[in-house]
């Protein structure tokens, strides 16, 4: 396994969190918004997150989004984990395993090299 980044879910806190997480673990923080009405990243420095990370090292160790207004994440749904595997044999492993166990609300995907339930 090459990397497991936690991704989190927050319903217009995203900013704040992870500004708070980049200011205590460092690294460089994106930020990339939601699509104002014209279809470009909104100016406004208020705008729920589209997709959001903290770098170290250039690669991420956190990752974030916002969820759309009225889609308020609840628990259960607000974390995921992406596992960037080292051979298609890990993720047919990991694939079968995650799909077998159920009992947490596992949703396993895989994604071109990587398995997370939000890929």
């Amino acid at each position: 396994m090459k990397t497991l980044t936690p991704y989190l879910n927050f319903d217009g806190q995203c900013r704040e969190a992870m500004t708070f997480y980049q200011k205590n673990l460092g690294g460089q923080l994106e930020i990339t918004p939601f699509m104002d009405d014209k279809g470009q990243p909104s100016p406004d420095p208020g705008a729920r997150v589209l997709h959001s990370q903290i770098l170290v090292g250039g690669k991420a160790i956190l990752q974030a989004s916002d969820t759309r207004p009225g889609d308020a994440p609840k628990a259960g749904n607000n974390v995921q984990i992406a596992i960037d595997c080292e051979a298609l044999e890990e993720i047919d492993r990991l694939f079968a395993a995650f799909s077998q166990e159920r009992r947490f609300g596992l949703r396993s995907r895989r994604c071109s090299g990587v398995l997370g339930s939000g890929c």
